[in-house]
């Protein structure tokens, strides 16, 4: 039963942080800014509490990307 609960909890994942979030984007810019990482960081820390629902698709969608372009279209997905 506690290997279910634990294939559970990895099959569903968690929502990703906003440091991790904010990483995976600027990894994904050809010229990341150290300061909009920060910038980031706090602005997703803001929106995760202001809309938990909305951060959880936008933080998973933007981790999941693999080019920039799919990265920005997370916020009009999630809208």
């Amino acid at each position: 039963m506690r290997r279910f609960a634990l294939f559970a909890v990895l099959l569903l994942g968690c929502t990703p942080s906003p440091q991790e979030v904010c990483a995976h984007w600027a990894s994904l810019r050809k010229a990341p800014d150290p300061d909009d990482e920060k910038k980031c960081v706090d602005k997703l820390a803001g929106e995760q509490e202001a809309d938990p629902h909305r951060y959880k698709c936008q933080a998973k969608c933007t981790v999941r990307a693999k080019t920039a372009d799919e990265a920005a279209l997370c916020r009009q997905v999630c809208s």
